[in-house]
């Protein structure tokens, strides 16, 4: 009778103990899951920005490096593409999304998630897109850009935490994109208003001087003209 009342303790106390332990695991477990999912409060992507005071923004990418400069006279073009002029849609609504853009969630910190988030070193042949801005002679900030299912991710090249991003931003991997063929900079003071140029198999189009810079309307087959601008300027 004793014995088997001290196998009962005994069993009931190595329930107790592991019913504890269970209890003990599951806070842990549900401690860490709520620290790892709690609210994140979004952050601006870059305190303090002021986009007027950006003059160059380089790109380093897995295909291309490229800078996009600004001139004295604030016209934004390609360098390493003859100088060609930048389209001013394009450079204006990517420095408004990057001076509203805010870090709204938390993505991860694992780098084997790197390349599926487009955020892995473009140095080392990754994905990701690094861009710096910079102000005058000072480097601004310089971000790894990727973009996933329409949403825009980034990271310092120097950390491991990703972030996914309030605003989508444009494809940084080819300088193409940027670049604005239906505008091309004249050297000089203009000497004539427009050349009408027609060849024999009946591409046309119009370059038309408007306060000294060159307005090409292509008239047909644009394509093929803007692929011959494209190689002109590439070459």
């Amino acid at each position: 009778m004793i014995n088997a009342l001290r196998l009962k303790n005994r069993r009931t106390g190595l329930s107790l103990i592991t019913a504890a332990s269970v209890a003990v695991i599951l806070a842990l477990a549900l401690t860490s899951f709520g620290q790892r999912n709690r609210a994140f409060d979004p952050v601006p992507l870059l305190r303090d920005f002021k986009s007027n005071a950006v003059t160059e923004v380089r790109v380093w990418s897995v295909d291309e490096r490229y800078t996009l400069r600004k001139s004295d006279d604030s016209y934004w073009t390609a360098v390493e593409a003859a100088d060609f002029p930048v389209r001013t849609e394009a450079i204006e609504d990517l420095l408004t999304a990057l001076a509203i853009a805010n870090k709204d969630k938390r993505s991860t910190v694992f780098p084997e998630r790197y390349d599926e988030l487009g955020v892995s070193d473009p140095r080392l042949g990754g994905t990701g897109a690094e861009v710096t801005l910079v102000t005058g002679t000072a480097e601004e900030a310089s971000l790894v850009l990727g973009i996933k299912s329409g949403r825009s991710f980034v990271r310092q090249p120097d950390k491991k935490q990703v972030y996914r991003l309030s605003e989508v931003m444009p494809p940084f991997h080819r300088k193409r994109w940027w670049l604005d063929l239906e505008t091309l900079p004249l050297p000089g003071p203009a000497v004539v208003e427009g050349v009408d140029l027609r060849f024999p198999d009946g591409r046309t189009f119009l370059i038309q001087d408007i306060d000294n810079r060159a307005y090409v309307e292509f008239g047909e087959n644009e394509g093929v003209l803007r692929e011959s601008i494209w190689r002109l300027i590439s070459s």
